[in-house]
């Protein structure tokens, strides 16, 4: 897939999640979503919407 940021051939599917923290320890992953992921600019989009 190409980035339409970069337009460099790096985008991926990835997992992203949100956790719980106290005092910036992650403790309990709250969600998570698919998302596609360009590994040079860090662009991403849910895997649904691109």
């Amino acid at each position: 897939k190409i980035c339409p940021r970069c337009h460099n051939a790096a985008v991926f599917p990835a997992k992203s999640r949100e956790w719980f923290e106290v005092c910036f320890v992650p403790l309990v992953p709250m969600s998570s979503k698919q998302i596609w992921l360009c590994g040079i600019c860090n662009w991403e989009i849910n895997r649904g919407q691109g």
